[in-house]
């Protein structure tokens, strides 16, 4: 969301208007028989200064993002991703980012997989059997996400994940919708550099795969919508 910059820009404009019908040949500013130029612009700066501490106080959800340029992933990295993962290689892929992890104490030699709240089937879920004894780590791994040339992978929601009497749950969250904004320059500059009115460069897009990676201790049986890395077969 764009409340800050806005909040900002209106009390730029309705400070200038203000100054702009107010100003008299004499350069004395005055709202009917109350306010004078001074008072006028002390108050514009004293609301100035405040919109700038609320911005700066305000959630992250209520600023502007700013996400890097990045090069949209092809088909050779996909493959690259799904390899990783289906080889327990995944930390050697360079496009693949550790979204968030869990990590649950479990003594048992089995336990269930649940999914829940996904409407485009289940996720895909890949099981190691290399792990510490006692422990139960569970890992939200995606490929990277480029958006107009823009990496938004860290905009990708992590499922939530909770383990309790032998049940392994795993529940998709909400979508979450990304608006990109695109500036050009002014209508007279673009003249001259033979931009149209309707130009803008267009860039690859690539959203990314994610998958649940599951590792357990050797000899645990896991069962549900799961697949087992090559070294277990």
């Amino acid at each position: 969301m764009m409340l800050g910059p806005l909040l900002l820009i209106f009390l730029i404009v309705f400070g200038a208007f203000l100054i702009g019908m107010f100003v008299k040949k004499e350069n004395n500013v005055r709202i009917g028989k109350f306010l004078d130029a001074k008072i006028l612009l002390a108050g514009y700066c004293v609301l100035l200064v405040c919109s700038i501490i609320i911005f700066t106080f305000l959630p992250d959800s209520l600023k502007d993002t700013r996400y890097e340029a990045a090069d949209y992933t092809g088909e050779d990295d996909y493959n690259q991703f799904m390899t990783g993962l289906m080889e327990g290689s995944i930390d050697q892929v360079p496009i693949a980012v550790l979204q968030k992890e869990w990590n649950f104490p479990n003594k048992e030699k089995s336990f269930d997989v649940k999914t829940m709240g996904w409407q485009d089937g289940d996720p895909f879920i890949i099981v190691d059997d290399r792990g510490e004894s006692g422990e139960i780590s569970v890992k939200h791994i995606v490929s990277r996400s480029v958006l107009q040339n823009l990496d938004i992978t860290s905009e990708v929601p992590s499922p939530k994940i909770a383990f309790k009497e032998g049940v392994l749950t795993v529940k998709s969250q909400p979508d979450k919708e990304i608006v990109i904004n695109q500036y050009t320059g002014s209508f007279v500059t673009n003249q001259f550099k033979g931009v149209t009115a309707f130009g803008g460069e267009s860039f690859e897009s690539s959203i990314g795969t994610d998958a649940i990676y599951i590792t357990v201790p050797k000899g645990t049986l896991v069962s549900g919508p799961v697949e087992w890395i090559r070294d277990h077969e």
